[in-house]
């Protein structure tokens, strides 16, 4: 037998020796011991919008995160083999998507859970028919209101089912209530033609976290005897204010409360307001 031919087995057998794990130098890294980051986005699928505090999970694993308030979510340690991720957020149907091997951005669409919830859609105009735009269109009692466009239209989804009272207002205008009961699954016409009132005066603003900047919804306005509820953004409007100088306080669950007195001047007036998170210290900021 050749030198060659006797060496041959001995090479095959340290060869072997070393590709085992634990064999001197440490143990081998397979590809289902690495971990990738995932990123995305989650949207309504009807509006676009971004869904602040989306939960985004990975149940086998034991993952999850939340989506900020663009909407934007960042999920660490996830296994590089493949997964399914669970997107859900409240008033929306979840969805359950796949990310593949490689997959480090996956966006999510949720769509409206209309269950015991509707649509509505329409026009706000003055009595000549003219468009009023930026008017507010909200459901009394809830968080629910949206601005019209510049064509004077709105559509106000996720309405609770029942008997509501829904509000059109605007600046220069006299508010507009309307009873009407909501269907669930429907989409409904409702229509406003606002009386024009030179003299009202309206009170508008935003409500905030004062350490996130997110904005707080569903908070307490109470502007005089009127008292309204911040929509999703955030948003507030109190129409027909009366006097010059109106006293406004805003509480929420969990802040501390703020109060601030207002000077009315014109029709179209703006106060902001920055809550802190009790127990944080501090006294609530004053209006913007």
């Amino acid at each position: 037998m050749h030198r060659a031919e006797r060496l041959w087995p001995a090479l095959m057998g340290i060869t072997i020796l070393l590709a085992l794990p634990g064999c001197g130098g440490g143990s081998a890294v397979t590809p289902s011991d690495a971990t990738r980051t995932i990123t995305g986005t989650v949207t309504d699928a009807t509006t676009s919008l971004a869904i602040a505090g989306a939960v985004v999970a990975i149940a086998s694993e034991g993952l999850s995160a939340t989506t900020g308030a663009d909407g934007t979510y960042s999920l660490a340690n996830v296994p590089s083999t493949s997964v399914y991720m669970q997107f859900s957020a409240t008033g929306y149907v979840s969805q359950t998507l796949q990310a593949a091997v490689g997959v480090t951005r996956l966006d999510a669409q949720l769509s409206p859970d209309m269950t015991g919830r509707a649509t509505l859609t329409g026009r706000v105009t003055d009595y000549s028919g003219d468009a009023v735009a930026s008017a507010r269109v909200a459901v009394e009692g809830t968080t629910r209101a949206v601005q019209t466009d510049a064509s004077g239209s709105y559509t106000l989804t996720l309405v609770p089912e029942g008997l509501r009272t829904i509000v059109a207002s605007a600046g220069g205008f006299r508010t507009q209530r309307r009873s009407l009961s909501v269907s669930s699954r429907s989409v409904q016409a409702v229509n406003f033609k606002l009386d024009r009132a030179p003299d009202a005066r309206a009170l508008r603003g935003s409500v905030i976290d004062a350490l996130t900047g997110e904005a707080i919804v569903g908070a307490i306005v109470r502007a005089g005897a009127d008292t309204v509820l911040t929509d999703n953004d955030g948003h507030y409007m109190v129409t027909d204010v009366s006097g010059t100088v109106v006293a406004v306080t805003v509480s929420s669950e969990g802040y501390l409360t703020a109060s601030a007195n207002i000077r009315i001047s014109g029709t179209d007036n703006v106060a902001n307001f920055a809550l802190i998170p009790t127990g944080s210290g501090g006294p609530p900021g004053p209006p913007g």
